[in-house]
């Protein structure tokens, strides 16, 4: 609470204002890792970060809130469905003096769309940075990880299922994990062979307890065939065969909710582990190599950690 106490301070302090709209179009961690780098840039540059979460499409009612603490003050104006958008994108001039005015009417400078292609690229990332008010200096990985401590607070509900659910797996005390991207992510870059993470694991550990986080249950199959010395123990329903955005943006809320509260017992588990085996391109790979100390983290595309 003395983070967020200290960040709001001097939050607050700043003069001109970033609505960013979480949960307008990508998956969650896509989404949230965003967020993070944006509320970093506006750290920088001395700008008031407020988020919007009303129509999140993580959310089942309030958003953000649904889940986690509050760590900032949020807009509930609903305009910013409307014209608070994701990236930068061709507008009429119709929609150009709409906005104009709706950020005037809002007393706004920028919206998501303004400031994302500062924060989002390879150069951002190779600053190093010095907040003196906040105690935390650092490359970007390291004040990300203060960023995430900062906003990665459950509320209550959300702490009692998760902690249900990791129960459940019934997992030892010492164990290795690995996270294994499919469905729609096949469409950004090509899928590793899995054989891969497992000689990263063999160069690295000779733990045989190891914990499969995926969307593809074949994924879990095909560890079982191939390694059958190895205990292995996930999460992922034995009917899934990938995961696809424009699937998960069509369940009902309750469906949605019950996703969620996987996806967060998973990354629990994930980070609990003695090591993670991932991948960089992958959003959960790049928010877990922004929360955990890098020597317990291995990627098995890219060599360093970077912006996704």
């Amino acid at each position: 609470m003395q983070l967020v106490n200290q960040y709001n301070q001097l939050n607050n302090s700043f003069k001109k204002t970033l609505v960013f709209h979480i949960g307008s179009e990508a998956g969650f961690f896509s989404e949230y890792n965003n967020m993070i780098l944006a509320m970093l840039y506006c750290l920088e540059h001395r700008i008031k970060f407020e988020l919007y979460s009303a129509d999140a499409n993580f959310g089942f009612e309030k958003g953000w809130q649904d889940y986690f603490m509050p760590f900032c003050e949020e807009s509930i104006n609903p305009s910013h469905t409307k014209y608070n958008h994701r990236q930068p994108f061709e507008l009429s001039l119709l929609k150009k003096i709409s906005i104009f005015f709706f950020k005037r009417v809002s007393k706004v400078e920028y919206l998501t769309y303004d400031l994302w292609n500062r924060f989002h690229n390879n150069e951002f990332e190779k600053k190093y940075f010095d907040f003196q008010s906040l105690d935390i200096k650092g490359n970007i990985q390291e004040i990300c990880s203060h960023l995430i401590k900062l906003t990665w607070k459950y509320n209550k509900e959300t702490k009692n299922k998760i902690d249900k659910i990791v129960k459940l797996v019934k997992l030892p005390d010492s164990y290795i994990s690995i996270h294994v991207r499919r469905g729609d992510k096949s469409i950004e870059c090509e899928n590793v062979d899995l054989d891969r993470y497992f000689d990263l694991l063999n160069k690295s550990s000779i733990e045989k307890n190891i914990f499969i986080s995926t969307d593809d249950y074949s994924v879990v199959e095909n560890l079982k065939n191939d390694y059958p010395n190895y205990n292995f123990f996930t999460l992922c329903p034995v009917n899934r065969y990938g995961y696809f955005q424009n699937e998960f943006d069509n369940l009902c809320p309750n469906a949605v909710k019950v996703e969620m509260y996987e996806l967060f017992a998973s990354i629990e588990i994930l980070c609990n582990s003695d090591m993670f085996i991932g991948t960089f391109r992958s959003n959960i790979g790049m928010y877990l190599g922004m929360r955990l100390n890098s020597k317990k983290v291995k990627s098995v595309d890219l060599e360093n950690w970077t912006i996704w």
